[in-house]
């Protein structure tokens, strides 16, 4: 394997590193829909027949030129999302307030070498920053009519999809005010743009076909979460038994037992469902034509900055008020204002559960196995 191993520390030190190979396969992956097509194939039959494990991904990986292992491309794969915000492409619906108001369309046409338009409503952002997630912006010297500051995530919604998202804050003349949104098709922010709900002059072909792309990399990277740990689950599970063995009247490892087959029950269901959205994502990229697809997404990522290997620090945890707008946005259809009621009503249908985080879930992995 490569040279540069992840070291422990968790994803938080600012010391631990990713093999240059596995930010390169991530990388590749918006690129060559090809290569994202045979991953996708590969980790999604090796779910659906239950062989979790990883040295199967690892194989694969390393006769496609890639010297990393399956943990690895995990890490990456949360890696690449903190600093390019390509990843981020699109519309989103907004919820605001602790009313939670249906708010402005929010927009971000980030493709690499042309130029980062995000937009709030009708307006154009001004010098906006991006790094470990976090979009800022301000409106100290007038440039702006609005300041903001919103955390990026990839939800886990109920029906096994992972959905871009994000949450945060918005500060207009008004004052200050949570924020969620959730990411909007290609052709309702194409509807939008036209009603004058959005900035107008977005490249719409390019946007469809980067948002399908997108999508795809995204659920892949929630399936693998769950590949990764299925694998640990029964290797867990596995040495539980040899212990039980030798101890089998020991109720804490009877407990044990019992409680990681219950949490690998709960996550072949929740893969189950992945796989299902995982298709539909693949479908959604198979309407394009292959050619348009690799040169829009090449475009895309050649101009983009280099992702540094550092592990970035986790990003901070959303305030109870944000989380509340996040669990709604994601679970339930969210309106632009001006469509229909102003208000998003009525219970999300996921009780008191917070919506998923499958980035928060990966540095997790890291931390506890400092992979």
């Amino acid at each position: 394997m490569s040279s540069t191993e992840p070291t422990s520390g968790g994803t938080g030190s600012g010391t631990t590193q990713l093999p240059a190979d596995a930010v390169r396969f991530c990388k590749d992956m918006f690129q060559k829909v090809d290569l994202l097509k045979a991953y996708y194939a590969e980790i999604s039959t090796a779910s659906k027949n239950k062989t979790y494990e990883a040295e199967i991904i690892d194989n694969w990986l390393v006769s496609r030129g890639y010297d990393c292992t399956v943990e690895q491309v995990l890490l990456a794969q949360k890696q690449l999302p903190a600093y390019q915000l390509y990843y981020w492409s699109g519309g989103y619906k907004t919820l605001v307030g602790t009313s939670k108001s249906a708010g402005p369309v929010f927009t971000i046409h980030a493709y690499g070498t042309g130029p980062q338009q995000i937009g709030y409503g009708t307006q154009f952002i001004i010098d906006p920053q991006f790094s470990n997630l976090l979009l800022s912006w301000n409106s100290d010297d007038g440039t702006n009519e609005t300041s903001g500051a919103l955390t990026f995530t990839l939800s886990s919604a109920t029906d096994g999809t992972a959905t871009r998202s994000f949450y945060g804050t918005i500060t207009d003349s008004s004052g200050t005010q949570p924020i969620a949104g959730v990411l909007m098709s290609a052709d309702e922010l194409q509807k939008a743009a036209a009603s004058g709900k959005a900035p107008p002059g977005q490249d719409m072909s390019a946007l469809q076909i980067a948002e399908a792309v997108v999508n795809f990399v995204a659920q892949t990277t929630f399936i693998t979460l769950n590949f990764v740990m299925l694998y640990k689950a029964g290797k867990e599970i596995q040495q539980l038994k040899k212990e039980l063995a030798g101890k089998p009247d020991d109720p804490e490892l009877a407990r044990a037992q019992a409680r990681a087959e219950k949490q690998q029950t709960d996550v072949e269901s929740s893969q189950e469902d992945a796989l299902g959205q995982g298709d539909r994502a693949q479908e959604n990229v198979d309407q394009f034509p292959e050619q348009d697809v690799e040169s829009t997404m090449s475009e895309v990522v050649q101009g983009s900055p280099e992702t540094p290997l550092d592990l970035p620090a986790q990003a901070q945890a959303p305030s109870e008020a944000q989380q509340d707008l996040l669990n709604e946005a994601v679970q339930d259809e969210v309106e632009p204002a001006g469509e229909g009621d102003d208000r998003i009503g009525g219970d999300t249908g996921g009780g008191d559960d917070d919506a998923g985080d499958v980035f928060e879930d990966i540095g997790g992995l890291a931390e506890d196995a400092a992979l």
